[in-house]
């Protein structure tokens, strides 16, 4: 479990420990989220060295975060129900990663209305150009962790999109598998007109042409007549494995 604790002048600080199982992760990542609100809530900018200190503090976790997301076995599965179950894992972890983003985000914009509230009233306040200078080089280093936490939710997002991909497919595989392509073929032969009482098969004048009548034709032209049921697990692995534009769904 992660670690939050608070040091002498009241700062806080967040330390994953041991955090290996992915189904801990999302819960760390608010926790982390906690210390850095509650950190990014003390910034002035009329003392720029505490908030240079803040700001070093939460960097820190930030990084934290990016090393414990990208220490654990997120794509670890081997079954359909593996697959499904990672797959909400990831998805709550992202969701996670998206929260504690828009939280930096909104201690950025907070910080920047902060800088033009001083700018404003620097003559009555007394603080620095300096000081107001440096409110916004903070800003841009928040900029840059939202920067490493995006990169990270885009790693999540891979791996969750990887386990809805490989559920479906394995469910679909598991389907071919249990498939009785006996049965099917039983229940063929019994509509087949050529086993019921020696008959011959009933062709058409221009099937015995050797052409095919108006209907079969437009049938075989068409592209939503292609609705054969899979003959085998390696046609099934092959349908799977190459995603459809929306135009060819």
């Amino acid at each position: 479990m992660a670690q939050e604790h608070t040091g002498d002048s009241t700062e806080m600080h967040w330390t994953p420990l041991d955090v290996t199982e992915i189904s801990d992760v999302s819960n760390e990542i608010r926790t982390a989220q906690r210390v850095v609100s509650a950190n990014m809530r003390r910034i002035t900018i009329d003392d720029m060295n505490e908030a240079k200190h803040i700001v070093t503090i939460v960097g820190n976790i930030v990084q934290l975060i990016h090393t414990m997301v990208m220490s654990c076995s997120m794509y670890n599965a081997d079954s359909a129900l593996e697959y499904a179950a990672m797959a909400i894992v990831t998805d709550e972890i992202q969701c996670a990663l998206w929260a504690f983003h828009q939280g930096l985000l909104d201690h950025r914009l907070r910080l920047l209305d902060l800088r033009r509230k001083y700018t404003r009233d620097r003559e009555r306040t007394g603080v620095t150009l300096s000081g107001v200078e440096s409110g916004f080089m903070l800003a841009m280093y928040i900029a840059s962790y939202e920067t490493m936490i995006l990169s990270t939710c885009d790693t999540i997002k891979a791996a969750s999109q990887w386990h809805h991909h490989m559920s479906m497919m394995a469910d679909c595989i598991n389907n071919a598998a249990s498939h009785d392509a006996a049965a099917d073929l039983e229940n063929t032969n019994l509509d087949d007109p050529s086993d019921v009482d020696g008959s011959e098969p009933i062709t058409t004048e221009i099937e015995e042409r050797g052409g095919l009548n108006p209907i079969n034709e437009a049938a075989s032209l068409s592209d939503s007549s292609l609705c054969d049921s899979p003959a085998s697990i390696e046609h099934i692995c092959e349908i799977v494995s190459n995603p459809k534009s929306p135009i060819d769904v």
